[in-house]
């Protein structure tokens, strides 16, 4: 008996189905190519599924900074301006996704990668200013909307505070970034920056494929039969699904969504975490699983509605290939 037909034995008879169910559906599939190519055209290209949900989402609200990327570096010490400068145009002539722009052509939606330049990175100073002063400041340059038709998509203000202090702003669109692609940034940004500054050449290799890449591969993917199939079955799962969720708030829920959301840390739930962690391994699942059903059951308290429809993100990264590319691969479910 294999390890595998090992632990479907010791699961739950309801796990058990889950599980073969899944495999059922996999099994039903047809295999995927999952060599992701460079692709022949050069530009313009068809947008990915995600790239085209926030263009239309854009094109409703048009004029909106909700879906502004804000990446803060704060700099101590000696600045190397040179080599600054340097770092972020090697980052934007790697990463096509950071210079491509939007726009129907045709009535189609497509992007459009532009050809690398320096960024221009603007110099504020704030000497002497107040923390309060630079949070404001900052928050100015980040709340400042794209036009996602005809803008770089990466901008950048280096605030002055002190000689060796330095605060840089870069500010970019979730339709060219994503979480994962946070990581990257600062990585390669430090690899960069280090390298420079000591006099020396890129230390980085080359980028196998680019985001463009990506969506063309996506999009001949997921043609014909693929995509109704992928449709079919979240219509099927969404049937009859509530469109919104009154929940008992101070105040009724607005006509127009107002985007003005906000995040709530909090501090000292160590101990909270580990006996999660302890519940975790006794119950056979994920601490994800474990918050999500949590979750689940606070909104059925306060609403007593059983059927509710929460999305979660997932990192969309399946695919090795695409794990250095700066882009938008995160993905609703």
């Amino acid at each position: 008996m294999s390890e595998i037909e090992t632990r479907l034995r010791q699961l739950s008879p309801e796990r058990r189905a889950a599980v073969e169910r899944l495999w059922a559906v996999r099994k039903a599939k047809p295999a995927e190519p999952r060599q992701i190519k460079p692709r022949t055209i050069t530009s313009p290209c068809p947008m990915s599924y995600s790239q085209q949900v926030l263009w239309v989402s854009d094109q409703l609200i048009p004029e909106r900074s909700t879906y502004n990327v804000n990446i803060g570096l704060r700099l101590r010490g000696a600045l190397d301006r040179d080599a600054l400068q340097r770092t972020l145009n090697t980052i934007l002539e790697r990463h096509e996704s950071l210079r491509t722009t939007f726009r129907l052509e045709q009535g189609i939606p497509v992007q459009v990668i532009g050809e690398a330049r320096p960024l221009e990175l603007s110099l504020r100073s704030l000497a002497g200013a107040s923390d309060e002063e630079v949070r404001g400041a900052a928050l100015e340059e980040a709340q400042r909307p794209f036009d996602l038709a005809s803008d770089l998509l990466l901008r950048g203000v280096l605030f002055s505070i002190g000689a060796e202090d330095h605060l840089l702003v870069l500010v970019t669109h979730h339709i060219t970034f994503d979480g994962w692609s946070r990581r990257i940034l600062y990585r390669e940004f430090e690899q960069l920056y280090t390298a420079y500054r000591a006099g020396q050449e890129c230390p980085l290799p080359p980028l196998p494929i680019q985001y463009a890449d990506f969506a063309v591969w996506q999009r001949e993917r997921m043609e014909g039969e693929v995509m109704a199939r992928e449709v079919a079955y979240w219509k099927n799962r969404l049937a009859g699904a509530p469109r919104s969720l009154e929940l008992p708030a101070d105040r009724p829920r607005p006509a127009v969504q107002s985007f003005r959301g906000a995040r709530q840390h909090a501090t000292g739930l160590s101990s909270i975490a580990q006996q999660l962690k302890m519940l975790r391994g006794a119950e056979g699942t994920t601490l994800f699983t474990m918050m999500l059903a949590a979750f689940n059951a606070l909104i059925f308290r306060y609403t007593g509605r059983e059927d509710i429809v929460v999305g979660t993100p997932v990192l969309g990264r399946a695919n090795a290939a695409v794990e250095g590319i700066i882009g938008v691969f995160a993905r609703s479910e």
